[in-house]
């Protein structure tokens, strides 16, 4: 079976490129080397197109060299901080780059065998302080990152109903792992401790976030392409919820470093409180979360470690 990854050479991307070649699966690799990727990340058994799904031209002669019988769409910019600070790279990359996907799918492909899974994100659902967000309910995006991400969803949404181009949407919660850019929190929590620097914190760090493995992620992704339904969104998380600030702790506890390297800093405007999915229909269909807080949490450390130039 061939498949298309976009992202291919970002954090999550390259995971679920592993996890597929491990499963047989050939594998062709679409990704513009910007934020959040590494030629690092590079499975040597996979094919890779090194294009930006901004150009819409480069894509389209991409997409005429292969007939595809699954497509994974990851790749998108995805950090709230910056998208306040300049929202055009994440327009450019989440909204047109998607656009440009599925004209490129409509244009080559054979659409009476074609899945495409868009992977997307919990943020968009908006934040709530009590129980877990369904696939069915409201989405209320409250920073320019997410309102990308929403709008990859509609057009996903538009073009199955235009064109009749299946895709199966899944929103996952906080993802975190081996490989994921410095700039997220996790990444920053393990670097400061590193150099010695202050640990920043938004607020007081308070905010809860539900955390699953990256492994966990992608074979949700792969289980939900397989046995999902076209123009449905499935929820993927993993039930733990965390405040920021206990994570930061236990970073701290488990790197052996002083909790005199947190540093509360004014909070950013918008900021959610709490994410939360139901993830009833994705475990009801079999799929389970296998990665602990801890296991997976240790493990990134330890990858991080060992890998401190990365």
């Amino acid at each position: 079976m061939k498949v298309l990854v976009t992202g291919s050479l970002g954090f999550i991307g390259s995971h679920l490129t592993d996890a597929l070649i491990e499963l047989g699966y050939e594998v062709v690799g679409l990704d513009g080397l910007k934020t959040g990727s590494s030629i690092e990340n590079v499975n040597t058994k996979a094919t890779y197109e090194i294009i930006d799904l901004f150009d819409k031209e480069m894509v389209l002669k991409c997409f005429q060299k292969y007939q595809f019988d699954q497509i994974f769409h990851l790749a998108a910019e995805s950090h709230v901080d910056r998208s306040i600070q300049n929202a055009q790279p994440f327009i450019d990359s989440n909204i047109t780059g998607t656009y440009n996907l599925y004209e490129a799918v409509k244009l080559t492909q054979d659409l009476s065998k074609l899945k495409v899974l868009l992977f997307s994100t919990d943020e968009l659902m908006g934040q709530l302080t009590v129980g877990s967000f369904k696939e069915e309910d409201l989405c209320q995006p409250k920073n320019l990152y997410s309102m990308t991400k929403q709008a990859q969803e509609a057009i996903a949404r538009s073009y199955f109903f235009s064109n009749n181009i299946q895709t199966i949407t899944s929103r996952c919660s906080n993802i975190y792992g081996p490989r994921q850019f410095t700039e997220k929190f996790l990444p920053t929590i393990i670097t400061s401790i590193q150099q010695q620097k202050p640990i920043p914190i938004y607020g007081s760090g308070n905010q809860v976030r539900e955390w699953s493995f990256v492994k966990d992620a992608v074979n949700a992704a792969i289980f939900v392409i397989e046995n999902g339904n076209a123009n449905e969104v499935y929820h993927i998380g993993s039930g733990i919820e965390k405040p920021n600030i206990d994570v930061v702790k236990f970073v701290l506890g488990e790197m052996k470093a002083s909790e005199d390297l947190i540093s509360y800093v004014q909070d950013r405007l918008g900021h959610d409180v709490r994410y939360s999915l139901c993830v009833d229909k994705v475990n009801k269909m079999g799929w389970k979360h296998k990665v602990s807080f801890e296991e997976g949490f240790k493990h990134t450390i330890e990858w991080y470690q060992e890998n401190e130039r990365y």
